[in-house]
């Protein structure tokens, strides 16, 4: 803003950082997409360490991460549209 102040507008994002994911945990993963973007129900970490549950668009990564040996290393998994929801768990 002109004044200086900072200010947040639209909804939430999130980014799920993977230094490396074995084959098993990586297909889990993609069981989850329907395409570049799929709607899903997250829980993920809030920024005063608590957690919360979300609606969220799920952005795969456009070029598949690298692969070293059979893990795939260095990989980010983005959610966009963040809109929170009661307890998923249950």
């Amino acid at each position: 803003l002109a004044s200086g102040e900072v200010r947040g507008f639209g909804l939430p994002t999130a980014a799920w950082h993977f230094g490396y994911l074995e084959p098993e945990q990586y297909n889990a993963l993609a069981a989850y997409r329907s395409g570049p973007t799929s709607i899903v129900y997250i829980r993920t970490r809030r920024n005063d360490d608590s957690w919360g549950d979300y609606r969220a668009v799920m952005i795969w990564p456009q070029n598949e991460p690298l692969r070293t040996n059979t893990l795939k290393t260095d990989f980010v998994v983005r959610f966009r549209m963040l809109e929170a929801v009661e307890d998923i768990s249950s």
